[in-house]
């Protein structure tokens, strides 16, 4: 009986132990983990220089100019046109709201777009040349390995 007593003491305090091992390094880390809700004040928009007027772009993580990860929003305005371009590394997007209208070639050609909703995702690899539009309000997301560039449909 007084064995079983020792060995039941010696599990609990081994759980503590071991509990308080796995415990400690996550409360630590919970302060590295910080999300960005949709209508956060983390999300900072601004014009950037090099996107067409009216667009706005927010950096959720990394840095779109340095050779890293990076992840950035883009929001645009109801009947906004994004002219023939490519860039010089692949780039992902998702479209978070709104409707995203796209197509391949340097020529806009609204006839033979790709209608992409909320939720929707594509690969644009490095190199290839597409433009957009949208008829609402968008906003898609951007990700890729910097550095960010996008070539203008006259140098390409």
């Amino acid at each position: 009986m007084q064995k079983e007593i020792i060995m039941k003491s010696f599990k609990s305090i081994m759980f503590i132990i071991l509990s308080l091992t796995v415990i400690a390094p996550l409360s630590a880390q919970a302060d590295l983990i910080q999300p960005i809700l949709p209508n956060s004040l983390a999300l900072k928009w601004f014009n950037a220089a090099n996107l067409p007027k009216g667009a706005q772009l927010t950096i959720l993580t990394g840095n779109p100019q340095k050779k890293e990860f990076y992840v950035a929003r883009l929001k645009l305005p109801a009947n906004f046109n994004i002219p023939s371009h490519s860039h010089v590394t692949d780039e992902y997007n998702t479209v978070i709201s709104g409707t995203y209208y796209l197509g391949i070639g340097k020529n806009i050609d609204k006839n033979h777009s790709i209608a992409l909703p909320s939720g929707s995702f594509i690969k644009f690899p490095a190199g290839t040349i597409h433009y957009g539009f949208t008829k609402e309000e968008t906003i898609i997301e951007i990700s890729g390995i910097g550095p960010w560039r996008t070539i203008p449909k006259k140098l390409v």
